[in-house]
């Protein structure tokens, strides 16, 4: 890994461990690289993801991560509430963007197999809180 990947790399690493959380790395790497999305990506996936999974994450997958999270969603009384908590551990969590992308599409069709599935003015709610 050349130098300056490396430097960054460790930085992002530094920023996980206060932080504990994948988007404040993203935040940095946008204000250090912003003209290099290329090079952001190929830190946070090749570089900083692999190395907070094994600190971290040792037995992180996404059939786990889906499996927890509709647990999370059964013990809720409020679907709305349920949902953003499940962002927020996802936020939290080193996904690479496609493992993000596929564990949405998941976590959308198995909640709404379950008995009080999320309405859409839920994912509206949540889709707001986002945008916050």
């Amino acid at each position: 890994m050349e130098n300056r990947t490396k430097r960054i790399t460790d930085k992002c690493l530094k920023i996980y461990d206060r932080k504990r959380t994948i988007y404040a790395v993203n935040k940095y790497l946008e204000r250090l690289l912003p003209n290099d999305i290329a090079l952001q990506s190929i830190i946070i996936v090749n570089h900083v993801i692999p190395v907070i999974r094994k600190k971290y994450f040792i037995n992180l997958t996404i059939e786990t991560f889906i499996n927890e999270s509709i647990q999370e969603y059964g013990k809720s009384r409020d679907p709305a509430i349920a949902l953003t908590t499940i962002w927020d551990r996802l936020d939290e969590l080193p996904f690479t963007p496609d493992e993000y992308t596929k564990i949405v599409d998941l976590i959308d069709e198995a909640l709404s197999k379950e008995p009080n599935p999320p309405s859409k003015e839920d994912w509206e709610e949540l889709n707001e809180w986002l945008m916050k």
